[in-house]
């Protein structure tokens, strides 16, 4: 303990320890003087930003600040070193001379310094000037197409129409700018082969009248995806066929010989309804208007979601009725059939209008008739609502049962009187 004492008396006797102490003293010293009275430090601070707001007389004319570059500049501040040193970019009030501004186009703006400085001054700001755009700001709709590539198709499969969701989009932006956006556009690559639908996802990319890409921080999108469906079908050939309306009864429709301009029709659609559907039925003939050389045409219609492969659009019906001619017979006695009960019926005395029955048939088969050959009736099935006592016009159906394919032409009616039991 006594040495480490006489150590440190040594120490402080020592005069090349006091110097040292000294030196130090009079550094810190030198500093404290410095930072307190040194009004002159010099100091450049970058990133100073550069704030503004939309002055209302660029609003009144429906005009807008696109774009202001640079959007920060770089001062020099001159002033007390501890004040200058301890400054950052945020304590800085920089704003622009925007209220001379009235036209479009791009100017230059003069920056204004609105910077309470009393402690230190800014020598200088470089730049000093920033370009502004402004324009008129305008919406424009567009159709997004898609542009699918690298699709291959399973035998036997189409690729019909590619759906896009959103199916527009509004671009907005300056009118220099938007008026050079012509198209938006998503583009996938598929790269294997289908068989069922696809979805894909992509960019809406805009494009000019020449295909070229329009990109800019000024311009917005409403949707910046979108989806394609790309809807892929199975191909089959399916027989069409027709339906009749009005047949006599006992009549033989597979004796009736009729062609089509087309037997068949190659249709698509989704696999599993292609296949369940075996035939089309372009329509109905209606046997009281089919007279001898009959051609009848019809429009083909299919499902919503199926395709005509060959644009098909309609099939004429042909009758093979070469030999068939039509002859006129007097209407036998009517017969009432189906009447419900409580009810008394009888044809009025005006009989059956009109009195004479066309009939159309094969030649050998009408030589050979007469009108004991016919039947006619009226059938009041599914008139139980409209029975009253009174009269009522009904229709008359006319048939020759046991002659094959003969049928009458034309309409017949009756005044039927109704009497309550």
């Amino acid at each position: 303990m006594k040495k480490f004492k006489d150590m440190l008396k040594r120490l402080a006797t020592s005069n090349q320890v006091l110097k040292i102490f000294s030196l130090i003293a009079a550094f810190f010293l030198w500093l404290v003087i410095v930072y307190a009275t040194d009004d002159s430090y010099s100091r450049t601070i970058t990133g100073v930003p550069i704030q503004w707001e939309q002055p209302a007389s660029l609003t009144r004319q429906e005009l807008n600040i696109i774009s202001v570059e640079p959007q920060s500049t770089t001062l020099t501040v001159v002033g007390k070193r501890y004040i200058v040193m301890d400054l950052a970019p945020e304590d800085f009030s920089l704003t622009l001379q925007l209220g001379n501004i009235i036209n479009t186009g791009t100017q230059r703006v003069n920056i204004l310094n609105n910077t309470d400085s009393g402690d230190y001054l800014i020598q200088s700001i470089s730049p000093g000037q920033v370009s502004v755009q402004v324009d008129h700001v305008d919406t424009k709709i567009l159709d997004i197409e898609a542009n699918i590539t690298g699709v291959r198709l399973a035998e036997g499969y189409i690729k019909d129409e590619e759906i896009v969701t959103p199916g527009t989009v509004e671009v907005t932006g300056p009118v220099s700018e938007l008026s050079r956006v012509e198209r938006a556009v998503v583009s996938a690559d598929i790269g294997r082969t289908l068989s069922a639908a696809e979805s894909v996802s992509g960019e809406i990319v805009l494009l000019d009248a020449n295909g070229n890409d329009v990109r800019s921080e000024n311009l917005s999108m409403s949707y910046e995806t979108a989806d394609v469906a790309i809807s892929v079908l199975k191909r089959r050939q399916v027989p069409v066929g027709i339906e009749f309306t009005n047949t006599p009864p006992f009549f033989p429709l597979s004796k009736l010989e009729y062609t089509f301009s087309n037997d068949t029709i190659e249709i698509a659609g989704p696999a599993m309804l292609v296949d369940n559907y075996e035939s089309i039925t372009l329509g109905y003939v209606d046997m009281k208007t089919l007279g001898p050389g009959a051609r009848q045409v019809f429009d083909v219609a299919l499902p919503s979601n199926f395709v005509n492969v060959n644009n098909i659009l309609s099939v004429s019906v042909s009758f093979d009725t070469d030999e068939f001619e039509t002859r006129t017979f007097p209407i036998p006695e009517v017969s009432l059939v189906n009447v419900p009960g409580g009810y008394d019926v009888s044809v009025g005395a005006g009989g059956v209008s009109p009195r004479e029955v066309t009939l159309v048939g094969p030649r050998e088969v009408l030589e050979g008739m007469t009108s004991e050959d016919l039947v006619a009736q009226v059938d009041f099935s599914g008139r139980e609502r409209e029975m009253a006592a009174g009269q009522i016009r009904m229709p008359v159906t006319i048939f020759a049962p046991a002659r094959g394919t003969v049928w009458a032409y034309g309409d017949y009616v009756t005044i039927v009187d109704i009497e309550e039991e």
